[in-house]
């Protein structure tokens, strides 16, 4: 297969996949295309790529790299190793202070973030991965602010829904990829001229960065004094009690501890 058929069938096939949200695979065939062409260099490709297929197939391509998620973890979050995710130690039935009681912790791979690292991006993509990640931050971040502002409203309540611990989760992949943004940012920027995209993109992240780390300390709060509502409903000494004391101390410490800061 010459190279412009293999680069037309790699579009074709990338296209697809991300109309079906197979983000991660549509990444994979397009590095498989990469290793078939070496040593063409990436960058090459790329333009080739966008030749053939147009700026539509070149929007696919970016979005399958933006979107692909990390190869080990779900949404950033890891099943704990210590407790196999039933928050209790199997051995002795003990509460987990690995996790917290939640039975998950922060994929090391990622940092959280959820997806692909930035290592197994192009380098001629990474401007426009970025670009698109930030989007997903921003867009994220809008229910992440709208739930924060909902609990402003219901201050005194001590009923949250589950929808506030996936906001919260929300929060924390958000840090996550503004961390990630961020690193990336200032390499850019340590360059004689910034482009004025790179200085964009690095307000941007700061003021998801600023907004996110507020809401998801109200959020946190919300959390917190929903545990303790449950320790106090509970009698002294029972299982439930002593699980749900540990969460509201594991959120607790998330406040000290909030997405957003370095």
């Amino acid at each position: 297969m010459d190279v412009r058929t293999a680069i037309k069938h790699c579009s074709s096939q990338l296209c697809a996949l991300v109309e079906a949200r197979e983000y991660g695979e549509g990444a994979r065939v397009f590095k498989a295309l990469l290793s078939r062409l070496h040593p063409m260099a990436s960058a090459q490709v790329i333009a080739e790529f966008g030749r053939l297929g147009g700026e539509p197939a070149l929007r696919m391509l970016v979005k399958s790299f933006s979107l692909a998620p990390c190869y080990y973890c779900e949404s950033g979050r890891l099943s704990c190793e210590r407790c196999g995710g039933t928050n209790t130690i199997q051995a002795n039935g003990q509460y987990c202070e690995e996790c917290g009681g939640h039975g998950q912790c922060v994929c090391s791979f990622c940092g959280g973030s959820g997806f692909l690292s930035f290592d197994d991006v192009p380098g001629s993509l990474v401007s426009a991965v970025l670009a698109r990640r930030l989007t997903w931050a921003s867009g994220t971040l809008k229910g992440v602010v709208d739930r924060a502002r909902e609990l402003e409203r219901l201050a005194g309540s001590t009923r949250v829904t589950r929808d506030v611990f996936q906001r919260f989760a929300d929060a924390s992949r958000i840090a996550a990829v503004l961390n990630d943004a961020e690193s990336v940012l200032a390499s850019k920027s340590a360059a004689p001229d910034p482009s004025p995209r790179s200085r964009q993109m690095a307000s941007l992240a700061r003021q998801c960065r600023d907004v996110n780390a507020r809401c998801a300390d109200r959020l946190a709060q919300a959390i917190v004094a929903h545990c303790d509502a449950r320790v106090r409903s509970e009698p002294d000494g029972s299982t439930e009690r002593i699980v749900w004391e540990r969460r509201r101390d594991y959120f607790g410490s998330l406040r000290s501890n909030r997405p957003g800061r370095g």
